[in-house]
């Protein structure tokens, strides 16, 4: 278990262990919602995998959004 910021704890252990043969645009995504999120890369992809699921897309289609900036995880995302 990882103590992140305001997200209390995070089982990383439950990410794919496939995550590994993501994409560019997925590990970029990564990368990006650590930043906003203040968080370690392995709570960004269980972010991203726990966000996707709900919006019915797969983590590629979540990373391209995220990519584009059409979602972002800070600001109000942090408030809820």
């Amino acid at each position: 278990m990882v103590e992140d910021k305001s997200f209390g704890n995070l089982d990383v252990r439950t990410v794919p262990a496939k995550s590994r043969s993501y994409s560019a645009r997925v590990h970029q995504a990564i990368g990006m919602v650590a930043a906003q999120a203040e968080c370690s890369v392995g709570t960004a992809l269980a972010l991203i995998i726990e966000h996707a699921a709900p919006c019915g897309c797969t983590v590629e289609q979540m990373a391209r959004a995220v990519v584009e900036r059409r979602v972002r995880f800070d600001g109000p995302f942090l408030a809820s």
